[in-house]
């Protein structure tokens, strides 16, 4: 059996002619299917829309735009993380060649000065970047976040290669 006109009679809002207003109720006496569709059809035109309660649109917005935020910051973090864990595991590559060039008690001694003053240089930067990343995230997109951490992360690779090519320690005494 074809329902195909049948169907499209029941789903389409133009009126019928009558021989196909005929020809639709013989149909529907036959075939439960088309019957079934033609009962959900009038339910649905009977039924009226239901307004949303005031200020749905507003708090549906506000959660909405309060979800997108969150999802940067996750995205953010997550990529801050994979770009420290590659600079330890960077580091962790490196440290056999800085820990033969540190024995010297001289050198050990300015190498831990060297360590407070960039570990108070981080502090400074990360502060930095709270600030940043709190005041700016809604303003840029992701991909510009990305290409801003991935230009920052070739920077520190690159400062940790030029910093071991031209810190040169012989004999205990930096040239």
């Amino acid at each position: 059996m074809n329902h195909q006109p049948f169907e499209d009679w029941l789903l389409e809002e133009t009126p019928l002619s009558l021989q196909q207003r005929q020809a639709l109720e013989t149909h529907l006496h036959v075939c439960p299917s088309c019957r079934a569709l033609a009962e959900v059809n009038r339910a649905l035109r009977i039924t009226h829309l239901v307004d949303p309660p005031p200020g749905f649109v507003h708090r549906f917005q506000i959660r909405l735009a309060a979800e997108r935020r969150a999802y940067r910051r996750r995205s953010l973090l997550g990529w801050l993380l994979l770009t420290l864990s590659v600079m330890l595991i960077l580091l962790g590559v490196i440290w056999p060649f800085l820990r033969g060039q540190i024995s010297l008690p001289e050198v050990v001694s300015t190498f831990w000065v060297s360590l407070v003053n960039l570990w108070v240089t981080l502090q400074v930067f990360v502060r930095l970047a709270q600030v940043f990343f709190q005041l700016i995230p809604d303003v840029l997109e992701v991909a510009i976040w990305l290409t801003l951490l991935l230009l920052v992360s070739l920077w520190g690779a690159t400062w940790a290669v030029s910093f071991r090519k031209f810190v040169h320690v012989v004999q205990g005494v930096a040239q």
